[in-house]
């Protein structure tokens, strides 16, 4: 295809799957044939983001605040994010701690979407970082508490941004900043 993928996640050295505009493709022999599990070209923003918790619960999150889930392995994909309050705006980056912990980024341009989920997926929080963040494009956790963020700073003389929380994003300090 034209374009690029987005992201890539592996739950094994056999099993992973990449996103690409509104398609999510899987592999089960380790990168040697790929197929086609979900394709929506109507998806109001291109896919971003994907990862799974394991070889059957997963996420994908787009540019344009759509967030899909798995409970099959990518057999079939459900809409979350008309769910969520305020509905996301972009889901650019995905983070799988556990079973139960999962966390998500976005956007690229703005706004500061942070979104947490501490039951698997069941339900989702969405919180602004904007007080430290313009834009958002990536989120790393450790733990289900401690975990980063990075994107631009909130304040426009200053450049990109490390964020870190320590109790599962309920506060943010500021790690790393650029002039």
């Amino acid at each position: 295809s034209s374009g690029r993928y987005e992201d890539i996640y592996f739950v094994n050295e056999k099993i992973g799957w990449a996103v690409h505009h509104g398609t999510i493709i899987k592999t089960s022999d380790g990168g040697d044939s790929w197929q086609v599990q979900f394709n929506d070209e109507s998806l109001s923003g291109i896919f971003r983001s994907v990862a799974f918790a394991d070889s059957l619960r997963g996420w994908a999150g787009t540019l344009g605040g759509e967030l899909l889930q798995t409970n099959d392995g990518g057999s079939s994909w459900a809409r979350l994010d008309t769910m969520i309050t305020p509905k996301p705006e972009g889901v650019c980056d995905l983070s799988v701690v556990s079973n139960s912990a999962v966390f998500g980024s976005g956007r690229w341009s703005g706004p500061t979407n942070f979104l947490i989920s501490t039951d698997a997926g069941a339900s989702w929080e969405n919180k602004s970082l904007a007080a430290y963040a313009s834009l958002l494009i990536g989120c790393k956790f450790l733990t289900p508490s401690s975990g980063f963020v990075v994107g631009s700073s909130a304040l426009a003389n200053e450049g990109g941004v490390v964020l870190h929380t320590s109790d599962g994003g309920a506060t943010w300090e500021v790690r790393h900043k650029t002039m």
